[in-house]
C-alpha cells in the first residue's frame, strides 16, 4: 500500500486516504506528511458550516438582530457571512478550511494565483492574533492573513496580519485578485 501512496503522490499533489474507523489512515497521512514535508488534512471530523445566515437564523429562531446579538452562535453567523463576503470576491474555486488535531484552525484558505492568503472572521470589536491563528501561519505559511471583523478601521496586526474592517473588503477587492 505504502508503494501505491507514494506512486499516486508522485503523479498528483492530492491523494485521499479512505477506510473504516481507526484503521490507521491518519496515523498513514502523519507518517506520509513528515518524510515528504507536507501537509495531510483530516476529514473525519469536519466542521459543520450552513453558508446561508439567513437559514441559519431561520433554524435557530433568530427573527432579529437583538435576539442574534444575544445568542451563542453570534460568532458562527458572523463567520458565515464575512466567509461568504470574501468567497463572493475571490470565488470559492480554491477556498479551503484547515485545522490541526491539535484544534488550531484557519477559517479560510486561498490560493490566488501563485499566492496563499488565509482569512479568519472574528465578531469583536478589536480582534487580536490568536496561538491558533500563529500555528495556522507557521504550518501554512501564507503570503497574509486578513482577519475580518465588523469594526470600522484596518489596520496592522503583525508583519502578516492584518485586521480587515467588512466594509473595506470590496475596496480591497483587486489586491486581494492579483
Amino acid at each position: 500500500m505504502r508503494d501505491q501512496i507514494e506512486s499516486r503522490l508522485r503523479d498528483n499533489p492530492i491523494v485521499l486516504l479512505l477506510g473504516p474507523c481507526q484503521c490507521g489512515k491518519t496515523t498513514l497521512a502523519r507518517q506520509f506528511a513528515a518524510a515528504h514535508d507536507a501537509s495531510y488534512f483530516d476529514l473525519e471530523s469536519p466542521k459543520v458550516f450552513v453558508r446561508d445566515t439567513g437559514l441559519l437564523h431561520e433554524l435557530l429562531g433568530i427573527a432579529d438582530f437583538p435576539r442574534l446579538e444575544s445568542n451563542p452562535k453570534l460568532g458562527a453567523s458572523w463567520e458565515g457571512f464575512a466567509l461568504e463576503q470574501v468567497l463572493d470576491i475571490l470565488g470559492d474555486r480554491d477556498a479551503y478550511f484547515w485545522h490541526t488535531q491539535g484544534g488550531a484552525e484557519l477559517d479560510l484558505l486561498s490560493f490566488i494565483d501563485s499566492q496563499r492568503f488565509g482569512f479568519e472572521f472574528k465578531y469583536a470589536d478589536v480582534p487580536k492574533v490568536t496561538r491558533s491563528l500563529t500555528v495556522a501561519h507557521q504550518d501554512l505559511n501564507p503570503d497574509h492573513v486578513f482577519v475580518v471583523y465588523p469594526g470600522p478601521d484596518t489596520f496592522t496586526l503583525t508583519e502578516w496580519a492584518t485586521a480587515l474592517s467588512i466594509k473595506e473588503l470590496k475596496r480591497r477587492k483587486t489586491e486581494l485578485k492579483g
